[in-house]
C-alpha cells in the first residue's frame, strides 16, 4: 500500500511541475513575443519542467550552490 502512494505522489509531483513549467513557460511567451513566443517559451518551459520533475534534490542542491 505504501509502494502505491509513493507511485502516485510521484505521478502527481511530475504532472504538475511539469505542467506548471509550460503553463509559466507559454504565458511569458503569449505576453512578450506573441503566439511563435508562447510556443517556443512554453517547449522550453516543459523540458524545464521535466529536468526538475527527474531530479528535484538536485535542483535544491543547485540552488543552494548558487545562492
Amino acid at each position: 500500500m505504501i509502494k502505491v502512494l509513493k507511485v502516485a505522489a510521484r505521478v502527481v509531483w511530475r504532472g504538475t511541475v511539469i505542467a506548471l513549467g509550460t503553463l509559466v513557460g507559454a504565458h511569458q511567451g503569449l505576453v512578450h513575443y506573441g503566439w511563435g513566443g508562447a510556443v517556443a517559451l512554453g517547449a522550453v518551459g516543459f523540458l524545464l519542467g521535466v529536468l526538475v520533475a527527474a531530479d528535484p534534490l538536485g535542483v535544491i542542491d543547485f540552488m543552494e550552490l548558487i545562492s
